[in-house]
């Protein structure tokens, strides 16, 4: 029933926002009168349907299964943690690390403690950047050598 009121509010919402536009780029004012109501009535179910979610939401699994699922969440949580920690530590401690590396191991750390007050990761863009990070701290290789020649442009046109 939750999928049914928000797929009406989500209706309504679509249906408010094509009465607006008449009224406001045409400035006929009884469109407004037919998407002010619209919106009212998408927020109404909106909130219905996020209270029955709400409501449901502790009834769907029996208690032992969510027990078992917070267990193996923690244990994948805490493996890792401890991942991560080796290949931040990884990172900064070896000799001729990739400059990348570093920047990855404290872009995750952003993330992982804003995670402790928000879920950020649910974003998509903060996740795929998330996993790059990841992958850069997966990347073991040093940084490439800096040549003379290349630090220096060329100023002139040589003719061979």
């Amino acid at each position: 029933m939750t999928l049914l009121w928000l797929r009406l509010a989500v209706l309504l919402y679509g249906v408010a926002a094509l009465a607006v536009l008449p009224a406001a780029l045409y400035n006929r004012p009884r469109w407004s009168q037919f998407a002010v109501p619209a919106a009212i009535g998408a927020a109404g179910l909106h909130f219905v349907s996020l209270a029955e979610m709400l409501n449901a939401a502790h009834h769907r699994l029996p208690v032992e299964t969510h027990e078992v699922q917070s267990v193996l969440a923690l244990i994948l949580v805490l493996l890792f943690l401890a991942w991560w920690g080796s290949a931040v530590w990884r990172a900064w401690r070896t000799t001729e690390p990739g400059p990348f590396a570093r920047a990855a191991a404290i872009a995750s750390a952003a993330v992982l403690v804003h995670s402790l007050a928000d879920f950020p990761l649910r974003t998509a863009a903060i996740a795929a950047c998330f996993g790059m990070c990841m992958a850069l701290l997966a990347d073991g290789r040093a940084a490439p050598p800096k040549e003379k020649q290349a630090l220096r442009r060329k100023r002139h046109v040589e003719f061979k």
